[in-house]
């Protein structure tokens, strides 16, 4: 991802995120926040919590102060700078879609 944003000129900084029991050997060379790895509750149902963990992490101890924060996943990459128009208070996501069996069940209509 660092390597992306770099190559494709994006404005602005780019932090990762890390959720470890510590740092590890990108820290150096690539602006990262360590957040700590978050117990996943006995009934979870839902897996990948260290992600919004971390965002929550940094959000409340780094205080970003950029007018816009753009979350991506680390598979992800640029192949141009992010041109997106947001207004405050108005989030934008990307439109999301899953493969489900059944396309008119709920969670695929969710996805919608």
């Amino acid at each position: 991802m660092h390597h992306w944003f770099k190559e494709a000129q994006v404005p602005g900084r780019i932090t990762r995120l890390l959720s470890a029991g510590g740092p590890d050997f990108l820290v150096g060379p690539i602006p990262t926040h360590v957040a700590p790895p978050n117990p996943v509750p006995v009934d979870a149902g839902y897996q990948p919590y260290n992600k919004p963990a971390a965002i929550m992490h940094w959000l409340e101890n780094s205080k970003p102060t950029e007018d816009v924060v753009v979350i991506i996943d680390p598979d992800c990459m640029y192949v141009s700078p992010l041109e997106i128009i947001v207004d405050e208070g108005f989030p934008v996501a990307q439109r999301a879609f899953f493969s489900f069996a059944n396309t008119n069940d709920v969670p695929m209509q969710i996805a919608r």
